[in-house]
């Protein structure tokens, strides 16, 4: 063999053991799922920990305490001004329709009465007539709205104009009503109130019926709170 050909195969044998020893760091570094050799320090990757999350000393949490807010009844009393329409006898006498009635709104849906009425007015051919009513009532609250119900006693008397004597006749009724709170004045109210009733006149064996409409004012007196 000649001298030149001893040189070349030395040389190509450097170069395969320089290749062969360069290859796993390579290898290292282009791949990062091939881990280091021992004693070797990790690749770095270039993530920045995040720091640690501030520690602020937070209020103390909330006592879950619920209000054991009960209803607390007061006392009502109501009056009202308006017109009714008397049917007696198949003749429609409208009469003027005052009602004052004292109560207590009980729970937070009921309310209760007794109230006192006057009316009074004249049929189309002048018999005058007036009635007087004591009555009990009943009333669901919702709201704005107050539908009751109720029964009554009433004395009704009539005369004509040119006579001194007023005959009277009385008897029990049965009536309905729906109320609507209009306008609040703090806990007081003013209303519009429409009521239907009717009514078994007892001496005269007469039935009688008589719608009406009137506003008024509900003063509300709330009770102590316990």
């Amino acid at each position: 063999m000649s001298r030149h050909a001893r040189v070349l195969g030395a040389t190509a044998v450097a170069v395969v053991v320089v290749l062969t020893s360069a290859q796993p760091v390579a290898a290292q570094g282009a791949d990062p799922g091939v881990p280091p050799p021992p004693g070797a320090a990790p690749a770095p990757t270039g993530a920045v920990p995040a720091p640690p999350a501030a520690v602020t000393p937070g209020a103390p949490a909330p006592t879950a305490t619920v209000a054991d807010e009960k209803f607390n009844p007061a006392t009502e009393l109501a009056l009202q001004g308006g017109a009714t329409q008397l049917h007696l006898y198949g003749i429609g006498s409208t009469l003027v329709d005052v009602w004052g009635a004292l109560g207590m709104h009980a729970s937070e849906m009921l309310a209760f009465h007794v109230g006192l009425g006057y009316q009074r007015g004249a049929t189309p051919n002048g018999l005058r007539m007036e009635r007087m009513r004591l009555g009990f009532d009943f009333e669901m609250v919702v709201d704005r709205f107050r539908p009751g119900i109720g029964i009554d006693l009433w004395r009704l008397g009539f005369r004509r104009a040119n006579e001194l004597e007023t005959i009277w006749t009385w008897g029990p009724s049965a009536f309905v009503t729906v109320a609507f709170d209009a306008v609040y004045l703090g806990d007081h109210a003013l209303f519009i109130k429409a009521r239907l009733d009717g009514s078994v006149a007892l001496f005269e064996k007469a039935t009688t019926w008589s719608p009406s409409l009137g506003i008024g004012v509900r003063f509300v007196f709330p009770g102590e709170k316990k």
